[in-house]
């Protein structure tokens, strides 16, 4: 018979099949599992009862390594207590330039550019003019550029935006970048414009801590924060400063006479650019009665506030 070649339909036994016309190899199959049935009848059972048993003797195993995976994974994202800025800038890097009211009062903002926009309380949008903001206690106004249109809040000597205080002791925090990038500021990492926010927060005396405040820029430009923070008597805190290579001016005078200020945060291991410090910690921490810490790059051996001439710091790495 032509065909396949598995099957016959003789009678006699051949090395392709037997009798019955089934393959060999099936046969043989069949033989080895009565081999087994008759030896071991509880075979199926038995091996059901020794993967199980295996099993439970594994999973707290299992449960440890997902465990350490998953924990693994989230101090990656979160933070640790060895990083504490990435805990801040994940949980501020998605929340526009924010100033939260610690008492009632007004937020004024000074010759506010064409499209800066605010909200309160994630309300909607409003223009920003030189009208006064009333606000009560625990209120938040959250501040915005139009889309892409604005690079800059600094003209000249004459002309520049100049969040000034009002009346109402605020805390500033979120991410800066939303005056520049009204909807893709969580992920902007580079300023455009010369002078982008020089003297944004001059004289403010009524902001108390920026540590939540996110400058996440890696690509500086030339004076972007120059006497940002000029002058503001009562800040505290201010915020970590992630840029590694810094460009000309870019902190002249930036935390200059903030007086009570005791904790800073420079990341820098390249200040070779022109008056790129220059000034910059001027009469800074002068009224602290208490410790004093600058924490800069563990590789900046040389790096500390005595570059501006203010003594008296607590140098640590970061």
């Amino acid at each position: 018979m032509e065909g396949c070649p598995l099957y016959f339909s003789s009678t006699k036994r051949s090395e392709f099949g037997d009798k019955r016309g089934l393959p060999l190899f099936f046969v043989k199959y069949l033989e080895v599992w009565k081999n087994v049935r008759k030896f071991a009848p509880n075979f199926l059972e038995n091996l059901l009862i020794m993967t199980k048993k295996a099993f439970i003797r594994l999973l707290p195993a299992l449960l440890l390594c997902c465990f350490a995976v998953l924990f693994t994974t989230c101090d990656g994202a979160f933070g640790s207590d060895d990083n504490p800025m990435s805990q801040i800038e994940q949980k501020f890097s998605t929340t526009p330039l924010t100033m939260e009211a610690l008492s009632a009062g007004t937020i004024v903002v000074d010759n506010p550019v064409v499209g800066m926009m605010y909200t309160k309380n994630d309300g909607a949008k409003t223009p920003v003019t030189d009208d006064a903001i009333q606000v009560a206690k625990g209120d938040k106004i959250a501040f915005y550029g139009k889309g892409t249109s604005t690079a800059g809040y600094y003209d000249s000597s004459t002309n520049y935006t100049k969040i000034s205080g009002g009346t109402a002791d605020v805390k500033v925090y979120g991410n800066i970048m939303s005056l520049v990038d009204e909807k893709g500021f969580a992920k902007a990492k580079t300023l455009t414009e010369e002078n982008a926010f020089r003297r944004l927060f001059l004289n403010n005396t009524h902001i108390t801590d920026a540590s939540g405040l996110l400058l996440p820029a890696t690509k500086l430009t030339y004076g972007c924060y120059e006497c940002m923070f000029y002058n503001c008597s009562n800040l505290t805190v201010a915020p970590e400063l992630p840029a590694t290579k810094l460009v000309d001016e870019c902190y002249t005078l930036m935390f200059g006479e903030c007086v009570n200020l005791g904790s800073i945060t420079c990341l820098a291991t390249d200040i070779s650019a022109e008056g790129c410090t220059k000034d910059w910690l001027l009469n800074t921490g002068y009224e602290v009665t208490g410790e004093k810490t600058f924490n800069k790059a563990a590789s900046m051996t040389e790096w500390g506030p005595d570059e501006s001439g203010t003594n008296g710091w607590t140098v640590k790495d970061k």
